[in-house]
């Protein structure tokens, strides 16, 4: 073996040998692992234009205007459920109060009709504590929702404006400016 073959086969087997010694946690190689599967899955065909190809940009674009209008139906449910918990639990507290007026102020009770006092109390206000559970979990975004009233319509409005973009983006065509002769 001549000098030079032995030399370059030595520079090839050292360079696919040679592996950086890099430290990082696993979740850094899980992350590259993760953008790898995404770099594959990038290119997606539109179900509704099948000619165009949506790159990886569009995709993530398309995914954050569902996002932003999942975020403004999910804000009217949240203002809708904190609103009609309040009335559920105004509800319950007025046959609460209608219950313990009949205990107190009605003619005595048998058995089976105490028990059925009882029961209809005992889940008069278990109705009552989850309605008052879940608007105590809504209230500090319903109250700031309500101090900032034309959040939901500006939501919106952004939500449309971003879907007539991309609209517009998978419908954009070319018009040449100018007309070659086909000589």
């Amino acid at each position: 073996m001549s000098r030079s073959t032995h030399n370059k086969h030595t520079v090839n087997s050292s360079k696919a040998e040679f592996k950086p010694h890099i430290k990082t946690s696993a979740k850094v190689l899980q992350s590259l692992d993760e953008l790898e599967t995404v770099k594959e899955e990038c290119v997606v065909k539109m179900k509704t234009i099948p000619h165009v190809n949506m790159n990886c940009s569009d995709r993530i674009v398309n995914e954050n205007i569902e996002t932003i209008f999942k975020f403004y139906e999910l804000i009217k449910n949240l203002v809708s459920t904190f609103e009609s918990n309040e009335e559920l639990i105004k509800e319950q507290d007025d046959f609460i109060t209608d219950m313990l007026h009949e205990i107190e102020l009605g003619p005595p009770k048998d058995l089976g009709r105490a028990y059925k006092c009882y029961s209809d109390i005992r889940n008069s206000r278990y109705t009552r504590r989850i309605a008052k559970n879940q608007n105590r979990l809504l209230a500090p975004l319903y109250h700031y929702i309500n101090s900032n009233p034309k959040m939901i319509d500006d939501i919106k409005s952004i939500a449309d404006k971003c879907a007539l973009a991309q609209r517009d983006i998978l419908n954009a065509s070319y018009t040449y400016r100018t007309i070659e002769d086909n000589k």
